[in-house]
């Protein structure tokens, strides 16, 4: 509903990339504080949050980009400008997760008690920068009787001008906030260890596939589901083995790429 925060001359704050700056900062500090219960080197957790930020930042990216490929064909200098907004928080998930894994077991170290830290720590960031989405009027929910009017010059509002739409970003930030604040209990009372990343990525996954039927600016592609419904499928499905196998898979991996 406010796109820009604060503006003075031609210096420009913009509530998505403040709120997802916010986002980022609070799951940073969650993370950093509990990780640090776990006495692991200090230089590897700098590194590992380092990587984690990139590669959120250039997944989330890459995945909007590919999303809406035609149009970064015809203006690609608009890849680059993060500011204007233009990011989908599964591509994050998937390369900060990848990159973290990857990490991780090449440097031999718990990755059990690693995610557990991060689970809460994702949820609590991506709830945040949910509230950016809806300052900045996208992501929008369909027409409805109940939510809210966006202005004309935010996406919601140049496609639905005038008409009442459901607040997927709210819905989203809320239910977000409960997926930290259960898997912060679990973890505080050492219950479901060693699974908490893929529970999460689990109750995420079927948030995004439900919440999917009542937003207004995706499609579907395949199988009358949007993309980020079949990512969604996906993503559940790998949570699953994950949670089955403790990610043991994952060794097979790794252990073949040394013996190259």
């Amino acid at each position: 509903m406010h796109p820009v925060i604060l503006q003075v001359s031609s210096f420009t704050i913009y509530s998505w990339g403040l709120m997802i700056a916010v986002g980022f900062e609070l799951a940073i500090l969650y993370f950093f504080f509990s990780i640090k219960k776990e006495q692991l080197p200090l230089n590897f957790i700098l590194n590992l949050i380092i990587g984690i930020i990139v590669f959120s930042i250039v997944g989330a990216r890459i995945l909007h980009v590919l999303m809406h490929l035609p149009y970064y064909m015809l203006y690609p200098l608009r890849i680059i400008r993060l500011w204007e907004g233009g990011m989908t928080l599964q591509g994050g998930l998937i390369f900060s997760i990848s990159f973290s894994i990857y990490y991780i077991k090449t440097h031999h170290l718990p990755l059990d008690k690693i995610a557990d830290c991060a689970a809460p720590a994702i949820a609590f960031g991506f709830s945040v920068g949910r509230i950016g989405c809806f300052l900045n009027g996208c992501c929008y929910g369909v027409p409805s009787s109940f939510g809210f009017v966006f202005p004309r010059g935010s996406p919601a509002g140049e496609f639905f001008s005038g008409q009442t739409l459901f607040p997927t970003q709210l819905i989203s930030s809320l239910n977000l906030l409960i997926m930290g604040i259960v898997l912060h209990l679990l973890r505080k009372k050492n219950m479901a260890r060693a699974k908490l990343l893929p529970l999460f990525l689990i109750l995420y996954s079927v948030h995004r596939f439900l919440i999917e039927f009542l937003r207004g600016d995706t499609f579907p592609v395949a199988f009358n589901l949007t993309s980020f419904q079949i990512i969604s499928i996906i993503l559940a499905l790998f949570s699953f083995i994950w949670w089955k196998t403790g990610l043991r898979f994952s060794y097979f991996f790794l252990a073949k790429k040394k013996k190259t």
